[in-house]
């Protein structure tokens, strides 16, 4: 399988799913861990006939023609200097997430930006005493 395209998660029992798709069939396909043991890949994409139809052999595909939500809601977790969780259930098109960034990080990325304002504000305008372009 030539691969252009994979994702990778895992749950908080150290389960573990991959998504990928292959570039040389255009198939998407699907592998999970049980009991830490990897199970095969499996093909998850939708075969259609000749003339557009879901072909038969994929018979839980044709579900998703007609869902609304997710059967099983997806919990994403984000973990590291940035974290937050949100649940994706397909109830609507878009996700917010809320998402912190760990203190360390954004007090560094605060100082940097009111230096960077600060060196600005000296070097090109003339009521701070800098060299001034604005009069």
């Amino acid at each position: 399988m030539r691969m252009i395209f994979g994702l990778d998660f895992k749950n908080d029992t150290g389960e573990a799913m991959q998504f990928a798709v292959n570039s040389e069939t255009e198939e998407v396909l699907v592998r999970v861990t049980r009991g830490g043991t990897w199970r095969p890949w499996r093909r998850i994409d939708v075969k259609r006939t000749a003339s557009g139809e879901l072909d038969e052999t994929v018979g839980t595909a044709k579900r998703a023609e007609t869902a609304d939500r997710l059967t099983t809601p997806v919990r994403l977790n984000f973990v590291g200097a940035v974290t937050g969780t949100a649940t994706l259930d397909g109830a609507t098109r878009d996700l917010t997430i809320n998402l912190s960034i760990d203190s360390a990080i954004n007090n560094a990325i605060s100082a940097a930006v009111a230096s960077a304002i600060s060196s600005h504000v000296r070097s090109h305008h003339s009521s701070s005493g800098g060299g001034g372009r604005d009069r």
